[in-house]
């Protein structure tokens, strides 16, 4: 505190002088600087409080273990006609001609006919999970005497089955009584010397129905 009529200095932004009325104008502007302060936290803490309620978002994350309803089984179908031959000692004399490109062709088609109608008569095979691909032609050759000799056609296409699995407890009892051996049976039943119907792929899956009902568990 100085002498009189000294004014005390201070490092804030107002002090205090020996003019009453000054004083007074600095005391009015320091009681409102808090008001003011106070104005600007409660307007912003109203604004983190409705951006807050507006939306709420939970997440979340299950698993259960999901039994297979479905097998998709994958055949091959091939067809060999070969042009009529005549072995003689160590040479090997065509005898016949034969269009044997169109025997095969007509030949696999006829195996796939016939296999689809077993399918669907013995193995209860809805027609609509049947699928079926284009034929494949090609030439058949041996290796004879230092040469290769055209013996004929081949010719070849696939199927793929999408079955109900028979372990399935939760399908239909009367679609879950086909088994894998069935489909076997049917296959074997067309084979013979120039007719193969080959088995090669199973793959389990879970139908689009009955994930629906795995979602609504989890």
């Amino acid at each position: 505190r100085g002498g009189d009529g000294e004014a005390i200095r201070d490092a804030g932004p107002a002090a205090y002088t020996t003019d009453p009325s000054a004083n007074e104008g600095i005391a009015a502007m320091i009681r409102s600087r808090p008001l003011h302060l106070l104005l600007l936290l409660a307007v912003a803490w109203q604004s983190c409080c409705l951006c807050s309620t507006s939306k709420m978002i939970i997440t979340g994350e299950g698993s259960l273990l999901a039994e297979y309803d479905m097998v998709e089984v994958e055949m091959s179908l091939s067809v060999e006609v070969h042009d009529a031959h005549q072995i003689m000692g160590r040479d090997t004399i065509p005898v016949d001609t034969e269009d044997s490109a169109t025997l095969a062709y007509s030949g696999i088609a006829q195996l796939t006919d016939d296999l689809i109608d077993a399918l669907e008569d013995e193995a209860m095979v809805p027609p609509e999970n049947i699928t079926t691909s284009s034929v494949e032609v090609w030439p058949i050759e041996e290796y004879y005497d230092g040469s290769y000799v055209h013996m004929g056609y081949g010719a070849s296409t696939d199927i793929v089955l999408n079955v109900v699995a028979s372990t399935c407890s939760t399908c239909r009892n009367e679609s879950s009584d086909l088994s894998i051996s069935q489909i076997y049976s049917v296959a074997s039943s067309l084979e013979d010397a120039n007719h193969e119907v080959r088995i090669y792929g199973f793959y389990p899956y879970v139908s689009s129905e009955l994930k629906k009902h795995y979602d609504l568990q989890l």
